[in-house]
């Protein structure tokens, strides 16, 4: 892959500002290509209240499978967003690109279109609830406050997941896993 590097090492002018500006206000004003403010804030309070109920469900599966190492909620679990979102250049009405990373006694099909699917298509503020299980990449499609979410969901090999795991670059954490919990990892750790 070739990669290009700075185009120009030459001072920004005036009228480069000036025709930025233009560009900007442009986007904003008659393309609306920019998010507002409240707009990103219900994306956060989306995700926040998503990742609530993923916590939920998990710590649901680690008392269903009698878990003593993660049966106090130290189960844990965690969501990452990828794609468009994830880098910043989405615009106000795309989704959002959504993973869980759970421990190893979570089961895609019992759990993640079970338990979360149930609650999540009975949600008062989820509509178009859409569970796709037999695909390469098993995915829920829904719109939840107003907003698109894509939710894959992977199993690791791991006993609990930290609520301080940041990032899924490691290849470790591949270790185990099935292939769509592979594939589902791999959005996260392409973008």
């Amino acid at each position: 892959v070739k990669a290009w590097g700075m185009i120009s090492e030459e001072q920004f002018t005036k009228q480069d500002v000036l025709e930025t500006a233009e560009i900007v206000s442009l986007l904003k004003d008659k393309y609306n290509l920019y998010e507002s403010q409240a707009r990103s804030n219900l994306r956060q309070e989306v995700l926040g209240t998503l990742l609530t109920l993923v916590r939920e469900m998990i710590a649901e599966a680690a008392m269903e499978g009698k878990q003593k190492e993660s049966a106090d909620r130290r189960a844990g679990g965690q969501i990452f967003t990828f794609g468009s979102y994830s880098l910043g250049v989405h615009g106000p009405s795309t989704d959002i690109d959504t993973l869980i990373v759970a421990p190893r006694f979570v089961d895609r099909d019992k759990h993640f279109f079970g338990i979360l699917g149930e609650k999540l298509k009975n949600h008062p503020q989820v509509r178009d609830f859409c569970p796709v299980p037999y695909t390469n990449v098993p995915i829920i499609k829904m719109v939840f406050m107003d907003v698109d979410i894509d939710l894959l969901f992977a199993r690791t090999s791991a006993p609990y997941i930290s609520e301080d795991l940041t990032s899924l670059k490691d290849d470790s954490i591949l270790k185990n896993c099935d292939e769509a919990s592979v594939l589902s990892l791999n959005g996260t750790r392409v973008t």
